[in-house]
């Protein structure tokens, strides 16, 4: 069956629904540079987007899409997920592991990749892809008539590795960073003491000196004494000229010149081995940081107080509950239903919830003004050039080519007659990294600046690769261009 399907426009929708999240992003920028957004309020925000506007949005999504039906005709979006977090993991803890890369943001780094951005502009992909689709089976205009149903199949469980694998993961990463401070600040003070110590010993030793230099003097005295007696007699006796007298007594003061140096450059060769002894030290320390690190982690870890922590969390209580009341079909057919006086009530949080969208977008754009930290204390690691190039080539390159891969096996053993369902599983694999995640690094403050530039990197190479290089291969996969 011949596809009619109008390529141009298509870009074009897309274009128009990728440019209102970079101008967003450049929003929070501007309003960053400006003074209107503070480091405090960036704080705030991502407090109440994951305390009250993030978990509202999950439970409207959770509970409409959690129904049996949808996991009999749909669950291969569900699995299309699963083998894109799979392989994100895997790729991105092997690239971790043998660059050694720092563990103060290593998870930060795997789940940057493999969670996606799930909330607005997967639904936007797939509503222009279903306008321009003409000729559609009875299978996808179903599915593009109940897209906000069908499209959010997998919130549910993409949650649940956020608010139970990531968050904490990234609070590990938090930890590892307050572990390096707690070690700063045991060199510091190490380096302080013995600073302390050394001064102490040098006065000591300057009191000893004064003490010994008074009874040289004593000495030095009765000698000068009795050697210008000595020199007058010679002096005399040999009968000098006052130009050999002045030769003679320079030829003294030349002598003890010259002790007095040494003295000193033996002071100075002992203070430089005393300095090189401490920094030795302190090289030592260093090496230790690691495994230090990770005694203090575990010594310090209470798995049953983290798991408390998780359950009472908001984002978890939300997705927990809507999971309950998806598969209640009364009570979620009663609160999607636009003709009870309760969808105004539904509809009003559904817009209280979208704030979290802008939210996200905000904070990244004034991540990218702002220095790493609130706590200035924070040294966080300095990120690697190449762990941004490699993070780019991954997201926007290499999981993208895998993702038409797996889009032409599930076609030819499983879902050849339904494109849209198709198309929904592919756009999982090419977009952009969930602003979730920058929710989590700007409340634990780690990495903040590092998620914002690798987000705002992808949002930039997608809009061009995209609708230039991943679409167009994967409309000629599925036999429409």
């Amino acid at each position: 069956m011949s596809v009619n399907f109008n390529y141009g426009k298509f870009i074009g929708a897309l274009i128009t629904a990728q440019l209102p999240y970079a101008f967003m992003v450049f929003c929070g920028f501007f309003f960053g540079k400006v003074g209107l957004i503070q480091k405090e309020g960036i704080y705030a925000f991502s407090k109440m987007n994951i305390e009250i506007f993030l978990p509202i949005y999950l439970f409207i999504q959770v509970c409409r899409s959690n129904f049996t039906y949808n996991y009999e005709e749909n669950g291969v979006i569900i699995i299309s997920f699963i083998f894109y977090f799979i392989f994100s993991f895997i790729i991105c803890f092997l690239y971790s592991f043998f660059t050694k890369m720092d563990l103060r943001y290593r998870f930060t780094f795997i789940f940057l990749t493999g969670i996606i951005d799930i909330k607005r502009i997967h639904y936007l992909y797939i509503n222009s892809f279903c306008y321009f689709l003409k000729n559609k089976l009875s299978k996808e205009q179903e599915f593009c008539k109940n897209i906000l149903v069908y499209s959010y199949i997998h919130v549910f469980y993409q949650g649940l590795i956020i608010w139970f694998c990531a968050y904490n993961l990234i609070k590990l990463d938090k930890s590892y960073e307050n572990q390096a401070i707690q070690v700063w600040d045991e060199i510091h003070k190490k380096k302080k003491s013995e600073e302390e110590q050394n001064l102490k010993e040098e006065n000591k030793e300057e009191e000893n000196k004064e003490e010994e230099k008074k009874e040289e003097n004593k000495e030095e005295n009765k000698e000068e004494n009795k050697n210008e007696n000595e020199n007058e007699d010679y002096l005399n006796d040999n009968k000098l000229s006052e130009r050999e007298k002045d030769e003679v007594k320079e030829i003294y003061n030349n002598y003890a010149i010259n002790n007095n140096e040494e003295n000193n450059k033996e002071n100075n060769s002992n203070e430089d081995i005393e300095e090189m002894i401490m920094f030795s030290g302190r090289q030592s320390f260093y090496t230790k940081i690691s495994k230090y690190q990770k005694k203090k982690f575990f010594e310090s870890s209470n798995l049953k107080m983290e798991l408390l922590k998780l359950i009472f969390r908001s984002p978890f209580i939300a997705l927990i509950i809507a999971f309950i009341i998806g598969f209640i079909r009364v009570i979620r057919e009663w609160i999607y239903d636009t003709t009870t006086p309760v969808y105004l009530f539904f509809d009003t949080f559904n817009t209280i919830g979208n704030c979290n969208i802008l939210l996200g977008f905000l904070m990244i754009g004034s991540n990218l003004y702002y220095k790493n930290t609130i706590n200035k204390k924070n040294s966080n690691a300095k990120i690697r050039i190449s762990d941004y190039i490699f993070h780019s080539i991954l997201k926007v390159i290499i999981l993208p080519f895998l993702g038409i891969l797996f889009c032409f096996i599930v076609k030819k053993k499983f879902i050849d007659d339904n494109k849209v369902l198709l198309f929904t599983c592919f756009i999982q694999w090419v977009i952009p990294t969930s602003i979730d995640i920058m929710s989590i690094v700007q409340v634990e403050d780690i990495n903040c600046k590092f998620v914002a530039y690798s987000i705002s990197i992808q949002i930039i190479c997608q809009i061009v690769l995209n609708n230039f290089i991943h679409f167009p291969t994967f409309l000629k996969m599925i036999d429409i261009l």
